[in-house]
């Protein structure tokens, strides 16, 4: 349903009423039900105060266009807007979000504000070249909905203090080898943990392609056996997905296995086009090592620049045939 508007503005000069009509030409064109006292007086003998008393009663929302003459007239409740600063107070109060001030001051920003209304965050009109932009920004608070989307919110990271060394202890760092042994678990739950960030990379650039690309859409599929298959389409056509899996084909330990094409199976191990494993490199932790077969391209070992690497090489190239 079209959101009803009411708009409460002083009599200043005959180029701010101009202003106000135009205002609400501007909000009924976006499909707003904005109106003033000169549309309503038009139709038939209307009694003033009752007007201004169903504005700011029955409407969605109310406009409060505010100068400089509006703020005097407000503090010192004199005519209609006296009238209905006294209206406005009980919004306050009780619905404030009904009310939405607007300012088109010619001095300072301040000057244009009733003292009811000190406080309160006001839409300033007053530069002409940004017009379009308070405009967008008064549409979306009439409508209730958010000019800017809130990010999702992420995981509370766990903080400690930080530790202060002194120099001496300081001194011993290059000194201390790094001695631990790692069993085949370990080697098992750090694979499990970077084929996560692996997937986590590819849904990212999944949904970052699909927001800027209307064609562009995928299906995953996700089990219980650390199996996950994306399938990446164009109109609704499947070009390319990827089935990435841990196995232990070679080793005692297992591997990320990536099979690319338009026809993955879960548990299908006996074909595939990338594996990755991991190493312990010269300060004696592990890290990832793989991207040896068809398609690999850098040598990076960090899970994030891998899949990157494969976006880019072997997702990138097959949507754009």
């Amino acid at each position: 349903m079209n959101p009803r508007v009411f708009i409460s503005y002083s009599w200043d000069n005959k180029e701010h009423e101009e202003w106000v009509m135009g205002l609400v030409v501007d909000l009924r064109k976006v499909g707003i039900d904005a109106t003033i006292d000169k549309l309503l007086t038009q139709q038939g003998t209307v009694h003033l105060d009752k007007m201004m008393v169903d504005g700011f009663r029955d409407y969605d929302k109310v406009i409060l266009v505010l100068t400089e003459e509006y703020a005097k007239k407000a503090d010192e409740n004199k005519g209609g807007v006296g009238f209905e600063t006294l209206l406005s107070l009980p919004i306050l109060k009780e619905n404030p979000s009904k009310l939405i001030p607007i300012s088109r001051h010619t001095s300072q920003l301040v000057d244009s504000m009733p003292f009811h209304l000190e406080g309160y965050y006001i839409i300033d009109f007053s530069t002409e070249i940004k017009y379009f932009e308070k405009l967008t920004e008064l549409t979306h608070r009439i409508r209730e909905i958010n000019q800017i989307e809130i990010p999702a919110l992420g995981k509370l990271q766990e903080l400690s203090p930080q530790k202060i060394r002194g120099n001496l202890e300081k001194s011993f760092d290059d000194l201390i080898p790094n001695l631990t042994e790692y069993k085949e678990q370990d080697k098992n739950e750090y694979l499990t943990q970077e084929m996560g960030k692996m997937w986590d990379t590819l849904i990212q650039l999944s949904d970052r392609t699909m927001q800027a690309n209307a064609t562009f859409g995928y299906d995953v599929e996700v089990d219980e056996n650390s199996e996950k298959i994306i399938y990446f389409k164009i109109n609704n056509v499947v070009k390319t997905g990827i089935h990435m899996r841990l196995n232990n084909m070679f080793r005692s330990y297992s591997q990320i296995i990536l099979s690319y094409g338009t026809r993955l199976t879960k548990g299908n191990s006996s074909s595939f086009n990338e594996m990755i494993s991991c190493t312990i490199n010269n300060s004696n932790e592990l890290e990832l090592s793989g991207l040896t077969m068809i398609f690999g391209g850098n040598k990076s070992t960090d899970p994030v620049e891998m899949t990157k690497d494969i976006w880019s090489t072997q997702i990138v190239h097959q949507l754009k045939y």
